[in-house]
Protein backbone atom coordinates (compact mmCIF):
# COMPACT_ATOMS: atom_id res chain seq x y z
CA UNK A 1 0.00 0.00 0.00
CA UNK A 2 1.30 3.43 -0.92
CA UNK A 3 0.56 6.28 1.47
CA UNK A 4 0.46 9.90 0.45
CA UNK A 5 2.34 12.45 2.56
CA UNK A 6 -0.70 13.28 4.70
CA UNK A 7 -1.46 9.61 5.41
CA UNK A 8 2.17 8.89 6.21
CA UNK A 9 2.27 11.86 8.58
CA UNK A 10 -0.83 10.55 10.35
CA UNK A 11 0.60 7.04 10.60
CA UNK A 12 3.85 8.33 12.08
CA UNK A 13 1.91 10.60 14.45
CA UNK A 14 -0.21 7.68 15.62
CA UNK A 15 2.87 5.58 16.38
CA UNK A 16 4.70 8.42 18.12
CA UNK A 17 1.59 9.32 20.12
CA UNK A 18 1.05 5.71 21.16
CA UNK A 19 4.71 5.36 22.17
CA UNK A 20 4.59 8.56 24.24
CA UNK A 21 1.38 7.46 25.95
CA UNK A 22 2.88 4.06 26.62
CA UNK A 23 6.03 5.63 28.11
CA UNK A 24 3.81 7.78 30.36
CA UNK A 25 1.91 4.71 31.51
CA UNK A 26 4.90 2.42 32.10
CA UNK A 27 5.55 3.58 35.69
CA UNK A 28 1.94 2.86 36.64
CA UNK A 29 1.38 -0.51 34.92
CA UNK A 30 -0.71 -2.95 36.93
CA UNK A 31 -0.62 -0.68 39.97
CA UNK A 32 3.17 -0.84 40.26
CA UNK A 33 3.03 2.76 41.52
CA UNK A 34 0.09 4.90 42.65
CA UNK A 35 -1.50 6.99 39.91
CA UNK A 36 -1.01 10.77 40.12
CA UNK A 37 -3.70 12.58 42.07
CA UNK A 38 -6.36 14.77 40.51
CA UNK A 39 -4.73 17.66 38.68
CA UNK A 40 -1.24 16.13 38.94
CA UNK A 41 0.44 15.30 35.63
CA UNK A 42 1.68 11.82 34.83
CA UNK A 43 5.44 11.75 34.47
CA UNK A 44 7.84 9.61 32.48
CA UNK A 45 9.41 8.13 35.58
CA UNK A 46 10.53 4.78 34.27
CA UNK A 47 10.34 1.73 36.46
CA UNK A 48 7.11 -0.18 36.09
CA UNK A 49 7.22 -3.92 35.63
CA UNK A 50 10.23 -4.11 33.35
CA UNK A 51 12.74 -1.82 35.04
CA UNK A 52 12.27 0.71 32.25
CA UNK A 53 14.25 3.91 31.94
CA UNK A 54 12.35 7.23 32.12
CA UNK A 55 10.71 7.79 28.72
CA UNK A 56 11.13 4.18 27.62
CA UNK A 57 8.02 2.53 26.21
CA UNK A 58 6.85 -0.97 27.06
CA UNK A 59 6.57 -4.24 25.19
CA UNK A 60 3.26 -3.06 23.73
CA UNK A 61 4.98 -0.36 21.68
CA UNK A 62 7.92 -2.62 20.88
CA UNK A 63 5.51 -5.13 19.33
CA UNK A 64 3.66 -2.35 17.48
CA UNK A 65 7.03 -1.29 16.03
CA UNK A 66 7.53 -4.80 14.66
CA UNK A 67 4.21 -4.46 12.84
CA UNK A 68 5.11 -0.97 11.62
CA UNK A 69 8.42 -2.24 10.22
CA UNK A 70 6.60 -4.84 8.12
CA UNK A 71 3.98 -2.28 7.08
CA UNK A 72 6.75 0.11 6.01
CA UNK A 73 7.88 -2.42 3.39
CA UNK A 74 4.55 -1.92 1.63
CA UNK A 75 3.40 -5.43 2.47
CA UNK A 76 -0.32 -6.10 2.66
CA UNK A 77 -0.82 -6.87 6.35
CA UNK A 78 -3.73 -9.13 5.42
CA UNK A 79 -1.39 -11.41 3.48
CA UNK A 80 -0.19 -14.51 5.31
CA UNK A 81 3.43 -13.93 4.23
CA UNK A 82 3.34 -10.46 5.84
CA UNK A 83 1.84 -11.99 8.98
CA UNK A 84 4.66 -14.55 8.97
CA UNK A 85 7.15 -11.64 8.86
CA UNK A 86 5.40 -10.00 11.81
CA UNK A 87 5.42 -13.27 13.74
CA UNK A 88 9.15 -13.73 12.98
CA UNK A 89 9.75 -10.14 14.11
CA UNK A 90 7.98 -10.91 17.39
CA UNK A 91 10.29 -13.88 17.93
CA UNK A 92 13.37 -11.77 17.15
CA UNK A 93 12.16 -9.05 19.53
CA UNK A 94 11.30 -11.62 22.22
CA UNK A 95 14.89 -12.90 22.29
CA UNK A 96 16.24 -9.51 23.42
CA UNK A 97 13.25 -7.76 25.04
CA UNK A 98 13.62 -6.00 28.38
CA UNK A 99 10.17 -7.21 29.41
CA UNK A 100 7.72 -9.64 27.88
CA UNK A 101 4.21 -10.15 29.23
CA UNK A 102 3.42 -13.54 30.73
CA UNK A 103 0.99 -14.70 28.04
CA UNK A 104 3.13 -13.30 25.24
CA UNK A 105 6.15 -15.15 26.63
CA UNK A 106 4.15 -18.38 26.84
CA UNK A 107 3.15 -18.12 23.19
CA UNK A 108 6.49 -16.98 21.78
CA UNK A 109 8.80 -19.21 23.82
CA UNK A 110 7.04 -22.28 22.44
CA UNK A 111 7.87 -21.21 18.88
CA UNK A 112 11.56 -20.34 19.12
CA UNK A 113 13.41 -21.91 16.21
CA UNK A 114 10.26 -22.38 14.12
CA UNK A 115 10.56 -21.96 10.35
CA UNK A 116 9.34 -18.59 9.04
CA UNK A 117 6.81 -20.00 6.57
CA UNK A 118 3.55 -20.68 8.39
CA UNK A 119 4.79 -19.06 11.60
CA UNK A 120 1.78 -16.74 12.00
CA UNK A 121 -0.61 -19.69 11.80
CA UNK A 122 1.44 -21.66 14.34
CA UNK A 123 1.45 -18.57 16.59
CA UNK A 124 -2.33 -18.22 16.34
CA UNK A 125 -2.79 -21.92 17.05
CA UNK A 126 -0.48 -21.86 20.06
CA UNK A 127 -2.17 -18.77 21.46
CA UNK A 128 -5.59 -20.36 21.02
CA UNK A 129 -4.40 -23.50 22.81
CA UNK A 130 -3.18 -21.39 25.70
CA UNK A 131 -6.41 -19.38 25.72
CA UNK A 132 -8.28 -21.81 27.93
CA UNK A 133 -9.20 -20.03 30.16
CA UNK A 134 -8.89 -16.72 28.27
CA UNK A 135 -5.71 -14.75 29.03
CA UNK A 136 -5.58 -11.31 30.58
CA UNK A 137 -5.29 -8.20 28.43
CA UNK A 138 -1.67 -8.74 27.42
CA UNK A 139 0.07 -7.59 24.29
CA UNK A 140 -0.17 -10.94 22.54
CA UNK A 141 -3.94 -10.54 22.47
CA UNK A 142 -3.66 -7.09 21.02
CA UNK A 143 -0.90 -7.79 18.53
CA UNK A 144 -1.09 -11.41 17.47
CA UNK A 145 -1.34 -11.51 13.68
CA UNK A 146 -4.91 -12.19 12.63
CA UNK A 147 -6.18 -12.93 16.14
CA UNK A 148 -9.32 -10.87 15.67
CA UNK A 149 -10.92 -13.52 13.54
CA UNK A 150 -12.71 -16.12 15.69
CA UNK A 151 -11.99 -18.82 13.13
CA UNK A 152 -8.28 -18.04 13.35
CA UNK A 153 -8.26 -17.67 17.14
CA UNK A 154 -10.47 -20.75 17.47
CA UNK A 155 -13.22 -18.75 19.10
CA UNK A 156 -11.39 -17.44 22.17
CA UNK A 157 -13.95 -15.01 23.67
CA UNK A 158 -11.23 -12.84 25.14
CA UNK A 159 -9.83 -12.16 21.68
CA UNK A 160 -13.18 -11.51 20.06
CA UNK A 161 -13.90 -8.81 22.64
CA UNK A 162 -10.98 -6.69 21.55
CA UNK A 163 -11.52 -6.96 17.79
CA UNK A 164 -10.95 -3.32 16.97
CA UNK A 165 -7.46 -3.39 18.42
CA UNK A 166 -6.70 -6.56 16.48
CA UNK A 167 -7.91 -4.94 13.26
CA UNK A 168 -5.64 -1.95 13.81
CA UNK A 169 -2.59 -4.11 14.33
CA UNK A 170 -3.33 -7.07 12.11
CA UNK A 171 -4.93 -5.29 9.18
CA UNK A 172 -7.85 -7.74 9.31
CA UNK A 173 -11.32 -6.33 8.70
Amino acid sequence: MDLNAKQLDRAVGALVGAAAGDALGVPYEFGSRPLPGAGEPAEMLGGGLGGYEPGQWSDDTEMACVIAQVAATGADLRDESALDEIAAGFLDWHSEAADVGIQTRRVLSGLVGSPRKGLAERMRTRAAELCRPPPGPGPVRRHLPGADEPSRAEGCPSWRGAGSRHRVHSGRR
